[in-house]
């Protein structure tokens, strides 16, 4: 009978596990529709879900302004990967729902004008710039 119980439990951790919603986790800009468009990165963002991972997969990216984010997120270089945004990059973010986290890591910038603005003062807003060369 114990032999029995201990199947039970195994089999029911093991549907729990498949049954949470993984991390999504998509490269740009070389990703399916939208997130195959090297001039937009909004696009990709727009079509994540909450907690999603953005990973860049390209080494020179031309400048991306004003990106707007309503859920939790990271952006980040891929692996083997030093994404280099080369012209000055003006980065507004914009979250109007909380609580939010971006996180942007482990990127280049030759010139950086960043602002991070939340409309929602009801609800954190937190933004992680961690690892980044400016």
């Amino acid at each position: 009978m114990k032999n029995v119980t201990w199947n039970i439990t195994l089999a029911g951790l093991l549907v729990l596990c498949t049954s949470l919603p993984a991390l999504a986790q998509v490269n740009w800009p070389n990703a399916p529709a939208p997130c195959d468009n090297p001039a937009s990165l909004q696009l990709c963002i727009d079509s994540q879900p909450d907690g999603a991972m953005i990973e860049i997969n390209a080494n020179s990216i031309a400048p991306i302004n004003d990106l707007s984010v309503d859920q939790n997120l990271t952006i980040r270089a891929a692996a083997g990967f030093s994404p280099v945004f080369e012209l000055p990059v003006v980065w507004n973010f914009q979250n109007d729902s909380g609580p939010v986290t971006v996180t942007v890591e482990g990127l280049t910038f030759a010139g950086l004008e960043l602002e991070v603005d939340h409309s929602n003062g009801d609800e954190p807003f937190d933004f992680v710039f961690r690892n980044n060369v400016v």
